[in-house]
């Protein structure tokens, strides 16, 4: 007896992990007073996050195929209790000790490195499979909004550290759970297949030229830079507004999320069909227009954040399956390319591998360029790469150079 593949649920956890650290753990330590807690862990983070993406390229590409489900499960095991003492020190569970970045810098690398193996079901899951994830991310977005909401609705919860610091690890304790079961129901140590992986079993693992493999990065570490530039000017207003005691942006905010991913749970799947562009080109222009209009945003306008929230959550995810899918045609057209028999070629899997880090590297470079700047950039540098990541989806899909591409589930 088997359980279904662990994949779609390590993405699920990954995306809320990942979510849940920005708009639930930093939103939950500045509610509850916490500010030097936040900015100690909001540094600590980034630092952890250079460490494990360095980490998760050199594994994957020794190692592209996921490990043993009981070695995945001994992993997940790690991270959770990594990730359960830096946030139960954080908030408070431990009175005796405080915080700090001896805490912080061992405790959130050695869970993100632990994870890195269990991530491995999701990527080959998606190679494999040939799906967006974009709709695990939509799911992780509903999940930490309300949790997020919860943090200004529910009074008691951020007097209840132990609490929060269960919610915040569930998925990740949910993925330990069924990795952990589905080893002890599996009498052999290898991984779970789908379908689609069952019918392909004996075929080669997918590797990428070189030409392909760079023209992949360059895109995979631009994409997301017109949409990260709005992004977190609109995250750096929530802030202050939090950090002077006001809420009102955070609610506004959270709701048309919550809003915009239940309408793009029912849309999704149409961004990874014919419609690609068409979505892709939606999403350009949500982007453009948050340029033109992010310089009023304040608590006083909230209905202009829900406004421009609600559009580019919907928009967003459409415009990410849209990339995706322009992104995995590039690595599966005329079996990844090309090149002289001398030449090294590059496993699939680890060159998916860099999508999601890629664009947290670039959330996370607007970030700190934002915060060096007082909170503003020229509206033509976000303008630019939004153009530049459409045109980039309409010319790899563009009708005739299909070649030799599965169909998208």
């Amino acid at each position: 007896m088997r359980l279904p593949h662990p994949g779609p649920l390590v993405l699920y956890s990954t995306y809320v992990n990942t979510l849940s650290m920005e708009f639930f753990i930093f939103a939950a330590l500045l509610i509850a007073g916490r500010q030097t807690e936040e900015d100690i862990m909001r540094r600590s983070a980034l630092l952890s996050m250079c460490v494990v993406i360095v980490s998760d390229v050199a594994w994957t590409n020794l190692h592209p195929k996921p490990v043993s489900l009981r070695l995945a499960a001994v992993a997940a095991g790690g991270a959770v209790l990594a990730q359960g003492m830096n946030l139960a020190i954080a908030f408070g569970a431990v009175p005796s000790l405080e915080y700090s970045s001896a805490f912080a810098r061992p405790l959130l690398p050695a869970a993100g490195l632990c994870w890195i193996v269990v991530g491995q079901f999701g990527t080959d899951y998606i190679v494999t499979t040939n799906r967006s994830p974009a709709r695990y991310l939509q799911l992780a977005w509903i999940t930490v909004m309300v949790a997020g909401s919860s943090l200004s609705l529910v009074g008691w919860l951020r007097n209840a550290p132990g609490f929060l610091v269960f919610l915040a690890l569930l998925p990740s304790l949910l993925s330990f759970v069924w990795l952990t079961v589905a080893s002890l129901l599996s009498f052999q140590e290898e991984q779970t297949t789908t379908t689609v992986s069952d019918a392909t079993a004996s075929e080669d693992l997918l590797t990428l030229a070189l030409p392909r493999a760079t023209k992949f990065l360059a895109f995979a570490f631009t994409s997301v830079y017109g949409e990260a530039f709005n992004d977190i000017t609109t995250d750096l207003t929530v802030r202050r507004a939090l950090s002077a005691g006001d809420s009102t942006l955070q609610l506004s905010y959270n709701g048309a999320v919550l809003a915009s991913m239940c309408c793009g749970l029912v849309t999704e799947t149409l961004a990874a069909g014919a419609a690609s562009r068409t979505f892709a080109a939606l999403w350009g222009l949500c982007q453009l227009m948050r340029c033109a209009g992010i310089g009023f945003l304040s608590p006083e306008n909230w209905q202009l954040m829900f406004a421009f929230c609600f559009f580019d959550k919907l928009t967003g995810p459409l415009g990410s399956a849209a990339m995706d899918t322009a992104l995995l045609a590039l690595i599966r057209r005329d079996g990844g390319g090309s090149t002289p028999s001398t030449w090294r070629r590059v496993p699939a899997n680890g060159m998916w591998t860099l999508r999601y880090p890629a664009e947290l590297l670039q959330r996370t470079s607007c970030q700190m360029l934002l915060l060096r700047t007082g909170g503003s950039m020229p509206v033509w540098v976000s303008m630019s790469f939004t153009t530049l990541s459409v045109a980039f989806v309409f010319h790899t899909l563009r009708p005739g150079a299909t070649g030799d591409v599965k169909k998208v589930n």
